[in-house]
Order: C-alpha cells, then sequence, then structure tokens
C-alpha cells in the first residue's frame, strides 16, 4: 500500500488560559523530537510498545524548562498485520496537522527529515489535573488558532469516552465523577491497541479542531 500521508490539512496562569474545570490551555515551540517508536515502556500493568511514538521538548514562554510529552499509538492491521489505516496512531497524525505540516511516512516510519520538520513549529494543547493533585498533559495538538473552548470540549468528550468504556479516568474536574463501570483496566484508552482514528489517511486544512 501506499505511505501514510499527513497533511495540512504558554503556561501562562492568568485567566485567560484558565479553562475551568482544572483544565488550562498552552502553548509553545517544539524544541527536540525523539523517535521513541517500538520501546518498550510500562504504565504498571505489563510491558508495551507502540509503532509509531515521538518524544517532544516544547519551549513554553515563563518555564524555565520545556514540556516533555509522548505522542504514540498503533496502526490499524488486516488479519496478516498489514498497514491498513492510522488506526491508534491518528494522535501522531493529529500532531503533524497542528503543526501545519504535510507530507508522508516512509514504511510507516518516522525518518529523521520528517521529525525535523516539526521543529520550532508552534502548537497549543491543555495540562489538567489528576486525581492523585499532580498534573498533566493531554497528548493531543492542536494549531495555534485553535479555539480555546474546542479544545476543552474534545478533552471532555474525551474523558466521556473513557468512562463510558470503562477504562481509568485520572482527571479531576473538581467535582465528583461519576462512578466508572470498572473492567480491571489501568490504561488509559489511548493505550489501547484498538483505539480508532478520527480522521481519514489524508486529512485536509479543515476548520474543525477535532482532537
Amino acid at each position: 500500500m501506499a505511505n501514510l500521508s499527513f497533511s495540512n490539512g504558554s503556561n501562562d496562569t492568568g485567566n485567560e488560559n484558565n479553562l475551568g474545570d482544572n483544565i488550562w490551555y498552552n502553548k509553545g515551540k517544539i524544541q527536540t523530537t525523539t523517535d521513541t517508536s517500538d520501546e518498550v515502556v510500562n504504565f504498571g500493568n505489563g510491558d508495551i510498545k507502540y509503532d509509531l511514538a515521538v518524544l517532544l521538548e516544547i519551549a513554553i514562554d515563563g518555564l524555565q524548562y520545556p514540556k516533555k510529552v509522548t505522542v504514540s499509538g498503533n496502526f490499524k492491521k488486516d488479519a496478516t498485520g498489514q498497514v491498513i489505516d492510522w488506526g491508534g496512531a491518528f494522535k501522531v497524525q493529529k500532531l503533524f496537522n497542528a503543526a501545519g505540516i504535510t507530507g508522508e511516512l516512509v514504511n510507516n516510519k518516522l525518518t529523521a527529515e520528517i521529525l525535523n520538520s516539526l521543529l520550532n513549529k508552534e502548537v497549543s494543547f491543555i495540562n489538567y489535573k489528576k486525581k492523585d493533585g499532580k498534573f498533566a498533559t493531554w497528548n493531543r495538538f492542536y494549531p495555534v488558532n485553535a479555539p480555546k473552548e474546542a479544545i476543552k470540549a474534545d478533552f471532555l468528550k474525551d474523558r466521556a469516552r473513557i468512562d463510558k468504556g470503562g477504562w481509568t479516568n485520572n482527571y479531576d474536574s473538581g467535582d465528583s465523577l461519576p462512578d466508572q463501570i470498572s473492567n480491571g483496566a489501568t490504561k488509559e484508552a489511548w493505550m489501547s491497541n484498538d483505539d480508532m482514528p478520527q480522521g481519514n489517511l489524508s486529512f485536509d486544512n479543515s476548520s474543525k479542531f477535532m482532537g
């Protein structure tokens, strides 16, 4: 099959970046990119590795050190193991979309040239408070002109999907959350191999800022 393609389709504590419900808006420039695809990681429920993974360091105005965020996922494959769609790796696809970069993967891999195209690109994203009192970055990235409230709405939709699916939801909205359906899972929904994409192989410059 043809190579999968991707096309262009601050940590301020001020009120303008506080979106309410323990959610904060951020934006910054990508300083470094590191391909961590196929590296084994452990989230407390066994080893796992992803078809695509990239570690980003993002410089944010007002912060001394860059923020580190990993974006990862597995492709959708047929019964023979052949890649047929982005699958859960759509989060990587969306990263390039947010940075305004067009192109395609090379043999379903991130080359140095592809990763270097992300350098100095500005993207937006959100942080949220976890139930343990710490803070996390949602690993979905958006163009800097994406409406803040649209990003928040996407995040809340994603959390509702996690609750409905019975996955572990670590988000603390500040209010008591509905009881979750427990299936013994300790992974976020985006860590699941069958996480489906919201988008096509090739995506255009759409005015919709869906995560």
